[in-house]
């Protein structure tokens, strides 16, 4: 099923990670990963639970972090146990409260849940979830269906950190786990029968932490150690100061993925006399906002306002306010209460149509997970100034119904009502409150007003109630007004960070981020870079042909691996299993990855028949090279298989001992077998016409360098990214040429980039005073030349399409390659053009 683009990005940082992971240890992991993304400034790793990979995920309130965690499990199972089936694959899924702890269990259950979707997409449909009770019982536990399956067990908190007894129950010896007592690294001890926690610590399980905000504690950091976790995943909107963060979401990618409502419109009134009578005004408003919208495009909405009452001991504050609303002619089943005493909303459908609720009294019931799309207006008649504790209030209203925009402006923001002197006052808790989950203070605007007269004596506090809201389009017009300008203001801000491609507050604050020369700003953002366009031929009824940006993708749709050669030498093989860390003393520390795992699963499959072997050793292979889109899995598996049905028996028992290296010399041949392909379609296309060079990318306003390069003149940003010593010496030179207007290093992975059977990302952009435009790649004698003949033929193809205007050169700093030039040579030729 298909993620939104922020949750794809989140999965591609959680990728990125775990492959430093796998070159280096936790620290150095840490670090390269952040250097990667241009954010040297984060803070280092803290290592929380020593020996054992703990990170964390940040997404804002609304922006869909438990389904990010349902599909984060197949590649944190891919690195944490590839030797699939001979090692249990098992998550301990942790939550804060009962409340979300049933959500959790009902989602995963539910087969028809986009969460359980996922997961049977990932795992082949081999899926039990367990919650405290059925583990007690034993229900569906036995050894072979660990191995053969993914095992979530959701649990709370409390359940594995409390003192009290009847929680400790997992701790326990029990009698109904006796078969587990011959389980690999099962340490028994003394004991008749393991315990719950026995079993899972060892399974050593990848554990998710929902909510992690609430998992900070000494007591907290044990219950994660006592499961002896591979893996530790914590999930939240408010991360605490010492989680490595290893992704951030920025708000305004929830927004245009149309999950969440902004801006925040916040208005202090005067009393919460007032603060009734808006919201009332401001629901119907919504609501005639919504029917209207409805017969535009036959979309159901029915806004609903959240009233926050007061939490006071020994008072039914939320009775009083229904009495209110009852008073201003609300109709008593338009009026729900819901707290953790209280629950009037069970059993009703908020979001059917028939469902009668516009006005929802809650206390406390806020944090215990609880959530509707339909919620737009928070009227808090409480005081709350812990920014945390906003963040958890506001989240109830951000949520967008069926994460679609609407045309109307004022269905597309949320809002938020307050009488409260004290709330005014720390108006910089709300930001303090967004910035914490993922926003900023650009997602709210606050409504300043003078304060409205008291009533005066005599006059009755509530009015009779207006019509109903078909009739009563004009209540909270000023409202409409002052919401209508400050989503146009936020829509313009908006643009404004798209553009210069912005991050979240965090990462910024950890960037080196640097602007365009101004006296070069105007030529250069003029600048476009041509780039491949591949030409899609009508579809359907679409009557004209598109152009698309071309992709590697696109290159290999007709490439079939399961008829390509199978034929591999494995001679010569490098069996990469050591790790570099540094200790904490800041000594480099060499050790060998995990052999003791290589060493008995190797002692496994060495037991086997050929036949076994061969099986066995197809899943690990394709459990260690892990997806290679476009192929389909199932292709690299049967390819997998051939080449192992075609080894002798002394190769195969060498596979079984190394199979790192083995699963990597398979990959490298795939990628061979993609790269002739993916030129020779390439070449095809190019040469019928169905590829076409047109004016695409554009020079940022900004960079965020990690590294800078010697400040020479001529350069496009106050500071550029780093430059090796051939490099230096090349721009050095060149940069002294009358002609030349900018320079520019062109960074790797985030900048310009010849799009093709490869993606080349050349080293420097130059522009001349002429308007001419240079591409240029270096080669030094340090660097790695092998794939310089593929490079040096498409940026050929490139110039050769893109226009006069524009040049491709590769320089070699001594050797020789047909087409490239020496230094002296082109820089000769660039000081004639």
């Amino acid at each position: 099923m298909d993620l939104k683009p922020h949750q794809d990005g989140v999965l591609a940082d959680l990728r990125a990670f775990l492959s430093h992971l796998n070159g280096g240890g936790l620290t150095s992991a840490f670090r390269a990963h952040w250097l990667a993304k241009s954010a040297g400034g984060m803070p280092a790793y803290r290592n929380t639970l020593p020996g054992v990979p703990h990170v964390c995920v940040k997404v804002p309130t609304g922006g869909g972090k438990t389904l990010i965690a349902a599909a984060a499990l197949q590649p944190l199972f891919a690195w944490a146990c590839p030797e699939i089936r001979l090692r249990p694959r098992v998550v301990v899924w942790l939550a804060p409260s009962l409340t979300i702890v049933e959500q959790t269990l009902r989602a995963l259950k539910d087969p028809a849940h986009p969460y359980r979707r996922r997961l049977a997409q990932d795992f082949s449909g081999r899926i039990a979830v367990h919650d405290k009770e059925s583990l007690l019982q034993g229900a569906g536990l036995a050894p072979d269906s660990l191995r053969e399956q993914l095992t979530v067990v959701v649990l709370s908190y409390d359940s594995l950190r409390t003192a009290n007894k009847d929680n400790r129950r997992l701790h326990t010896e029990n009698g109904r786990l006796f078969a587990f007592t011959g389980f690999p690294e099962l340490d028994m001890g003394d004991k008749g029968a393991p315990s719950v926690i026995d079993l899972l610590r060892a399974c050593a399980p990848v554990v998710v932490v929902d909510e992690s905000q609430n998992a900070t504690s000494k007591l907290s950091r044990e219950m994660l150690a006592d499961l002896g976790p591979s893996f530790v995943l914590d999930l939240t909107a408010t991360p605490r100061k010492d989680a490595n963060i290893i992704s951030f979401v920025n708000a305004l990618a929830l927004r245009d993925a149309g999950m969440v409502k902004l801006p925040v419109i916040v208005r202090n009134r005067p009393d919460k006399e007032t603060v009734y009578q808006d919201a009332v005004d401001l629901q119907r408003r919504l609501e005639a906002e919504a029917n209207a919208e409805e017969t535009r495009c036959g979309r159901y909405l029915r806004p609903i306002v959240l009233f926050q009452a007061e939490s006071k001991i020994g008072i039914d504050t939320h009775q009083r306010v229904r009495k209110t609303l009852e008073q201003m002619g609300i109709a008593a089943d338009h009026i729900a209460i819901k707290t953790a005493e209280l629950d009037e909303i069970k059993g009703h459908d908020l979001l059917a149509r028939d469902c009668p609720i516009r006005f929802i009294i809650t206390v406390n019931a806020l944090k215990e997970g609880w959530d509707c799309p339909f919620a737009y207006v928070l009227a808090s008649l409480a005081d709350r100034q812990s920014p945390v504790e906003v963040e958890q209030i506001l989240g109830r209203v951000l949520r967008q119904p069926q994460a679609r925009p609407f045309a109307s402006r004022l269905l597309n923001c949320s809002y938020v009502l307050t009488a409260s002197a004290q709330f005014h006052r720390t108006l910089g808790n709300i930001v303090d409150g967004l910035k914490h989950a993922g926003f900023s203070e650009r997602d709210y605007r606050v409504i300043e007003e003078e304060a409205a007269p008291s009533p005066q004596a005599g006059e009755t506090l509530f009015k009779p109630a207006p019509p109903p809201p078909a009739q009563s389009a004009e209540a909270g017009d000023d409202w409409a007004d002052a919401a209508a300008r400050q989503s146009e203001e936020f829509e313009h801000l908006a643009a404004a960070s798209r553009e210069q491609n912005l991050q979240a507050p965090e990462v910024e604050a950890a960037m080196n981020r640097k602007p365009m020369r101004a006296s070069l700003r105007e030529a250069a953002t003029a600048l476009h870079l041509p780039q491949f366009f591949l030409t899609i031929p009508p579809i359907g009824f679409l009557p004209d042909s598109t152009e698309v940006l071309l992709e590697r993708e696109n290159l290999l749709k007709d490439f079939r691996l399961l008829t390509c050669s199978s034929a591999i030498s494995f001679e010569s093989l490098e069996d990469p299993i050591i790790e570099v860390d540094v200790e904490e003393s800041g000594r480099p520390s060499v050790r060998t990855l995990d052999t003791r795992r290589e060493q008995q699963v190797a002692a496994l499959i060495h037991g086997l028949s050929r036949e076994s072997q061969i099986q066995q050793m197809a899943v690990r292979l394709y459990q260690l090279i892990g997806r290679m889109p476009p192929i389909a899995d199932q292709d690299i598996r049967k390819y997998i298989l051939r080449i192992l049905e075609a080894m002798p028996d002394a190769t195969l028992h060498d596979s079984i001992a190394r199979p790192r290296a083995y699963a990597k010399r398979i990959q490298e041949k795939i990628r061979a077998l993609e790269q002739t392909h993916a030129g020779e379609q390439f070449q095809v296309l190019l040469r019928t016409g169905k590829v076409i060079a047109k004016p695409s990318y554009r020079l940022s306003t900004t960079i965020t360098p990690t590294a800078t390069a010697t400040p020479y003149e001529r350069r496009l940003y106050e500071e550029e990214w780093s430059v090796n010593g051939f490099e230096d010496l090349a721009i050095r030179t060149i940069c002294g040429l009358d002609n030349l207007l900018f320079w520019h290093r062109n960074p790797v992975r985030s900048g310009f980039r010849i799009n093709g059977a490869v993606n080349h990302y050349p080293d420097f952009i130059l522009q001349l005073r002429s308007g001419r435009v240079v591409v240029l790649e270096t080669k030094g004698d340090d660097r790695d030349n092998s794939d310089s003949a593929t490079k040096l033929a498409l940026g050929r193809d490139w110039a050769a399409k893109a226009g006069e205007m524009f040049h491709y050169f590769m320089v070699f700093e001594t050797r020789d390659l047909p087409g490239a030039s020496r230094l002296d040579d082109f820089v000769r030729d660039l000081r004639g053009m």
